[in-house]
């Protein structure tokens, strides 16, 4: 579900050319995606998230802030106000 959420984003970005928001899509996605797949693997290999209950509970929150659409709608606030007049180019 978050890869997929991820791509929609990325897509939609890339047609609508603005740069910095684009960059911080990415930037967010892939770096909270890289601590879910290490959290796995070190659950997967080692077992450490069985008996640390708030960790699990932080990694369940760092995906559902993922898959949400907050990002994108303040993402879209900023760059209304700012009226595209802060593009990377």
């Amino acid at each position: 579900m978050t890869l997929t959420v991820y791509l929609i984003g990325t897509k939609f970005l890339g047609q609508i050319e603005v740069r910095w928001m684009a960059l911080l899509w990415h930037f967010i996605h892939l770096g909270g995606m890289f601590i879910l797949v290490s959290a796995g693997l070190l659950d997967w290999f080692f077992g450490v998230l069985k008996n640390h209950e708030q960790l699990k509970v932080y990694i369940g929150e760092l995906q559902a802030t993922l898959i949400s659409p907050v990002l994108y709608v303040g993402m879209g606030i900023v760059n209304q106000r700012l009226g595209n007049k802060f593009k990377l180019e």
